[in-house]
């Protein structure tokens, strides 16, 4: 079935108002699939344009503390946002995972005869 073909009922049954998922119009936008609160937290930070804590993140989200440091802690966890220097978020530098450098790069792999 065509992802235009898919109506709100074919995803969830005849409560489409209690529904989680949605088809996306816009399918080019990689944001498309994240979460409103982490849409949110990537335009804040476009709006600073530098790194910022979770404070200053958390003064336009206005969400409990606890709550929004754990989404912004998820969300670096995801690679979603990058962490520059202890307590300070920032937008990622590489918009795709495969691109994003690897943690990893610097281990030596050893080789056995």
């Amino acid at each position: 079935m065509p992802l235009e073909s898919i109506t709100p009922q074919d995803l969830c049954g005849s409560y489409p108002e209690h529904c989680l998922w949605s088809v996306s119009k816009n399918q080019d936008d990689p944001e498309a699939a994240l979460a409103p609160e982490q849409r949110k937290v990537l335009k804040i930070l476009r709006v600073l344009n530098r790194p910022a804590t979770i404070a200053e993140i958390n003064a336009s989200l206005k969400k409990d503390y606890e709550a929004a440091a754990r989404l912004i802690q998820r969300m670096a966890n995801d690679r979603l946002l990058d962490k520059p220097a202890r307590g300070l978020y920032s937008l990622p530098t590489c918009r795709n995972v495969s691109e994003c450098p690897n943690d990893e790069s610097d281990l030596e792999i050893p080789t056995f005869p």
